[in-house]
């Protein structure tokens, strides 16, 4: 299991999924079978509301398939019109602990943009149910108080011809969608489920009551609760009101999102680990800069406190570039030293700021040196050279720092 995956899942972070697709193509249906029975990248990706992540998952997972169509011409594929080709991995379909699909995370957390894709991907797994019995709808009425969000829900299954089949299924305590719309106050959503040919007023749940049941067994006296359920508006039909059940938490269960949360946790646990690492090598990076500026303020000043005290006039070019190379590698040698102690990240002010200095500390430490090698021999071509040399390593410096910063972004 890629713990970068699930990382990027959390974060939905569509490049890092298209960089490790590049660097193994495979990686999500290794994650699909390290997952079967945990939560996958999907799960995660759905729960927090990543569309564009989620996408990309499936189209892979599509793309995939193509891929291994043409390498198996023979094999025993379905068509390219059966839904259940782009679910090869077993992303759609697959379960977490308590038997939810992405589609039920994705529902439980109202993300209705998520769901819409993974629908349309895999009209399958609107009929799936979780270990309790629940479906979709049971997820989407239990957690979201907003009723758009189911009535969007609820439009988008009748659109694809799903609703009949799944409208009437009942969960684990016998309540259908009806028995907790009632309960959540939703108005909006018994409206719309009345209008509906095929919905069953009349189920009853385990304890024997119907919705209307739940309702009449707890009245209470504030009439501008009450709502209607019955879609006949008929004189010979009576207006059935429900009221919110004063002991709702009997009719909606809460949803454990134990297994998720300890997916969350263990990517949380990775990014600590990274940043323990980048800590440690921080802190032995930061002891190396301030143990060489050290030394190269040392050399500077003791240089600079040995300087002759009559100087040729042919000597006097090397001379002069000598006195500004030492202040100036002095200087940056002192303040770096700051720097680095106040760094407390690679991405910090402090850290580029100390990667400047340490550039100008380590240019100007060679021209030091190219001053003296032409103030010693008195040949300008020997400076000349090692001016060149010093410019070629202090070029290679400013790629290392380029390349660690690039690796970092």
């Amino acid at each position: 299991m890629d713990l970068r995956l699930y990382k990027a899942a959390y974060d939905g972070d569509v490049k890092a999924l298209q960089e490790l697709l590049q660097e193994d193509p495979l990686i999500l249906l290794k994650a699909s079978l390290s997952s079967s029975s945990s939560e996958s990248p999907l799960h995660i990706a759905a729960l927090f509301g990543h569309v564009e992540f989620s996408k990309l998952m499936l189209m892979s997972a599509s793309s995939f398939q193509e891929s291994y169509k043409q390498l198996n011409p023979e094999g025993n594929l379905q068509t390219a019109k059966d839904p259940l080709e782009i679910d090869r991995l077993g992303l759609c379909l697959s379960k977490d602990r308590d038997g939810r699909t992405p589609l039920h995370c994705a529902a439980i957390k109202g993300n209705i943009h998520v769901v819409r894709e993974l629908v349309f991907c895999c009209p399958e797994s609107a009929k799936e149910t979780t270990f309790s019995g629940e479906t979709v709808l049971h997820l989407v009425v239990k957690n979201n108080n907003r009723s758009e969000v189911v009535i969007s829900l609820l439009s988008l299954l009748q659109e694809m011809d799903l609703m009949d089949e799944i409208i009437n299924f009942i969960d684990k305590d016998g309540n259908t969608i009806l028995h907790l719309a009632a309960a959540k106050k939703q108005q909006q959503v018994i409206n719309f489920l009345s209008s509906h040919a095929k919905v069953n007023v009349d189920a009853v749940n385990a304890s024997g009551h119907t919705a209307a049941d739940i309702s009449t067994s707890m009245c209470s006296s504030e009439s501008d609760n009450n709502l209607d359920i019955d879609g006949n508006q008929d004189d010979d039909h009576s207006q059935i009101n429900l009221i919110t059940p004063k002991n709702e938490e009997q009719v909606v269960v809460n949803i454990n999102h134990g297994p998720l949360l300890n997916s969350i946790k263990m990517i949380k646990s990775y990014e600590f680990e990274s940043y323990k690492r980048d800590l440690v090598l921080l802190a032995s990076m930061k002891n190396g800069v301030i143990i060489l500026c050290s030394l190269f303020a040392i050399c500077c000043l003791d240089s600079l406190l040995d300087i002759p005290v009559y100087v040729t006039l042919d000597q006097y070019y090397y001379f002069n570039i000598f006195i500004w190379a030492d202040v100036v590698c002095f200087m940056t040698s002192l303040i770096t030293i700051p720097l680095a102690m106040l760094a407390t990240s690679f991405d910090s002010f402090y850290w580029r700021a100390v990667n400047v200095t340490v550039g100008m500390m380590i240019a100007s430490a060679v021209l030091l040196y190219a001053s003296v090698f032409g103030w010693v021999t008195d040949t300008e071509q020997a400076a000349t050279w090692t001016a060149k040399i010093g410019l070629i390593m202090f070029i290679l410096f400013c790629c290392i720092i380029y390349h660690r910063k690039a690796g970092q972004s």
